[in-house]
C-alpha cells in the first residue's frame, strides 16, 4: 500500500529569513523531513537542501534570504517507509 504525500503549509516567521513550516499530522509518523530549495536553483539539476528531521508536524527554518522566493516540501517516515514528497509550496520570505 503507497503511502499519502504529506501535506504543508508554510508561512513567514516571526523574525526576517524566518519561516514556519506546518505539515498535517500524519498516524505512524515517527518523522518529518523538511527541505528547502531557492526559486533560482529550481531546476533539473537543483538540490534540495534539507532544513530538518523533526518528530513533530512542525518547524521554524531561520537565516534565508529576506526577500527571495523559496520553495519549500516535506515527507514523513513511518514503520512502513517514507512518504513521497509533497507538492512543492512557494513563499516570498520577508
Amino acid at each position: 500500500m503507497q503511502q499519502q504525500k504529506a501535506t504543508l503549509e508554510v508561512v513567514n516567521g516571526e523574525h526576517p529569513g524566518s519561516v514556519k513550516f506546518i505539515a498535517k499530522a500524519e498516524d505512524k509518523a515517527a518523522a518529518y523531513i523538511w527541505q528547502y530549495i531557492l526559486a533560482s536553483a529550481l531546476t533539473a539539476d537543483g538540490v534540495w537542501q534539507v532544513a530538518s528531521v523533526t518528530s513533530g508536524a512542525n518547524a521554524t527554518l531561520d537565516g534565508l534570504t529576506s526577500g527571495s522566493l523559496y520553495y519549500f516540501r516535506v515527507a514523513y517516515v513511518t514503520p512502513a517507509g517514507t512518504s513521497e514528497f509533497c507538492q512543492p509550496v512557494s513563499l516570498m520570505v520577508a
